[in-house]
């Protein structure tokens, strides 16, 4: 009831609890960007908003600019609202809430963000079924799926068939059409009217390149899209969106709103300011200028992390040839190795990849299987990091995120002697 009067020309707001303007603290803010550009909130009525309550699904201006970028973007064959969250893990969590009761199941990967494993599906009492993933695509075949029954199995067994994942971070530095390929021949067995993979290429906003996504492909108004700017602009903001069917945004807005009283207005608002004020490209149709910024904006953090994942490849293949084997990155900040010698076991070898100087995060971590997590099943794998920032006064140390590629050269070359002497002082 408040979001639905709130703001309505005509109609004065005697029905909510909002403090008056005239008393918040703050009547102007100005900011500077990396690159010299001044964002100023100085407008009164712009100013207010930032400091008072949002309710609904979020900043008006910033919602719209959401929604535009996820029609142009992916092209939705169905009618989709957004939403604003507070990130990614708030955003699970609101879902969870509002489509899942305690002993449901819920399919994962067999390695998983142990953040959402930890502080929701396993407090919220879901049951956890991992299923395992070969090049990207979900595979259904094994025991552990079968094994259990549940309603719906085998709906959702042909459900995963028909319309395989995507990538799972789409900060790539490159967009391949072979995720597409695989995603719509199946999807079009079932239905006409998939769009070829070419154009599900977002190649109507300048210098933003994605792969095919399913809120490209769905038909029934079923996928529900995360977002997040996290990753792009900084997590310091706690901002992230959801698109997906009108029914359910209209309930993860409630759901929303009872969990935290929305995400910060006052991200909100400097964040909608600093996106109208992204430089834009020459040539770029003035209608297309915000979203073109935005594109722009991505492209040069593509490069970035392509540029910081070269020389992670590049170190891997100087100091970890002989002792390991990895997949050549091609997106997010990640870089997953596995160990070569049979047997092998971070269990182990932890403790010497630590005495040489190196912070890793072992796969065990990831385990959404407890019975494996329980028994300490040997795991070969561990996951590194290149993309996080560093203090300078760690330069010397060890840190993928250093603001020197050549303190990622130093890291893999310490792995290297850690994980040689862990396996006999090779």
């Amino acid at each position: 009831m408040v979001a639905k009067f709130h703001g309505h020309p005509g109609i004065l707001t005697l029905h909510v609890g909002l403090p008056p303007p005239q008393t918040f603290p703050l009547s102007t803010l100005s900011a500077t960007t990396a690159d010299g550009t001044s964002i100023q909130l100085c407008n009164a009525a712009q100013m207010a908003v930032a400091q008072q309550y949002i309710f609904s699904t979020g900043y008006v201006p910033l919602v719209s600019w959401a929604r535009e970028l996820m029609t142009t973007c992916h092209k939705p064959q169905v009618p989709t609202e957004v939403v604003f969250t507070n990130g990614a893990v708030h955003a699970i969590s609101c879902l969870i809430t509002c489509l899942a009761d305690r002993g449901d199941f819920i399919l994962v990967d067999e390695h998983t963000f142990s953040h959402a494993m930890e502080c929701i599906f396993i407090p919220k009492g879901l049951k956890i079924l991992p299923v395992a993933q070969r090049n990207n695509l979900i595979v259904l075949e094994d025991d552990a799926y079968w094994g259990l029954q549940f309603p719906h199995q085998q709906q959702l067994a042909s459900a995963y068939q028909q319309q395989q994942a995507t990538p799972h971070q789409q900060q790539q530095a490159s967009s391949r059409s072979e995720r597409g390929e695989e995603v719509e021949k199946p999807a079009s067995s079932e239905r006409g009217e998939v769009e070829k993979p070419g154009s599900l290429k977002s190649e109507t906003v300048p210098g933003l390149q994605l792969p095919p996504s399913f809120l490209s492909l769905d038909t029934d108004g079923r996928v529900i899209r995360i977002d997040t700017f996290a990753k792009l602009l900084g997590p310091g903001y706690r901002l992230g969106w959801v698109t997906a069917s009108p029914q359910l945004v209209k309930k993860l807005a409630a759901a929303i709103q009872a969990n935290c009283a929305g995400p910060s207005s006052f991200s909100q608002v400097l964040l909608y300011q600093l996106l109208q004020q992204l430089p834009v490209p020459s040539g770029a149709s003035q209608e297309m200028g915000p979203l073109a910024g935005f594109g722009t904006f991505v492209g040069s953090l593509q490069t970035h992390y392509a540029t910081r994942a070269k020389a992670a490849a590049d170190a891997a293949k100087e100091h970890l040839s002989d002792l390991a084997e990895w997949d050549e990155v091609e997106a997010g900040m990640f870089m997953w190795i596995k160990l070569k010698r049979p047997g092998a076991d971070l269990y182990e070898v932890l403790d010497r990849v630590v005495d040489a100087g190196v912070a890793i995060v072992p796969g065990f971590t990831f385990w959404a299987d407890a019975e494996a997590v329980r028994n300490k099943d040997a795991c070969p794998y561990f996951r590194l990091s290149f993309g996080s920032h560093s203090q300078a006064d760690m330069r010397e140390g060890f840190s993928f995120g250093s603001h020197s590629e050549s303190d990622i050269r130093e890291g893999f070359r310490r792995l290297g002697a850690g994980l040689g002497q862990a396996a006999g002082g090779k």
